[in-house]
């Protein structure tokens, strides 16, 4: 209900959104395209995944550039597998992955494989740490 002299506020939540990025060894955007319609969520592949395909030109590789939407519902290790699997059926291989923003430190798992080929990932990107030192 809106007051009439205070106005209303609205609140929204969602589960916690990881940008993970997969970089294929190949500089074809249609291999990236492909195995993005085939992992992403509204095409029938894993859930809370959103996909699509890019080109990275000015290295000569192509990533697979997702949105985890839930990653307690689809990490980035079953994401890595997935599009990992898909790119050697195209006879592609991994290059690395990347992690854009924060990261909750539970959706790491510093065991998978995807973890050992991450570029960049340096502690003050992992969110509780993060929220450590605005204390």
């Amino acid at each position: 209900m809106v007051h009439d002299s205070a106005g209303a506020i609205a609140v929204g939540a969602r589960p916690f959104l990881i940008a993970f990025n997969v970089n294929l060894k190949s500089s074809d955007v249609s291999v990236a395209r492909a195995i993005a319609r085939v992992v992403r969520a509204r095409h029938g592949g894993l859930p809370f995944v959103k996909a699509l395909g890019f080109e990275l030109s000015t290295r000569g590789l192509v990533q697979v550039s997702m949105n985890l939407v839930n990653y307690e519902g689809t990490g980035m290790a079953q994401a890595y597998e997935a599009v990992k699997g898909e790119a050697a059926r195209m006879g592609v291989e991994v290059f690395s992955t990347e992690i854009v923003g924060l990261v909750p430190e539970k959706a790491l798992d510093r065991e998978a494989e995807y973890f050992r080929k991450l570029e960049n990932l340096t502690e003050d990107k992992i969110l509780e740490n993060r929220l450590k030192a605005c204390e």
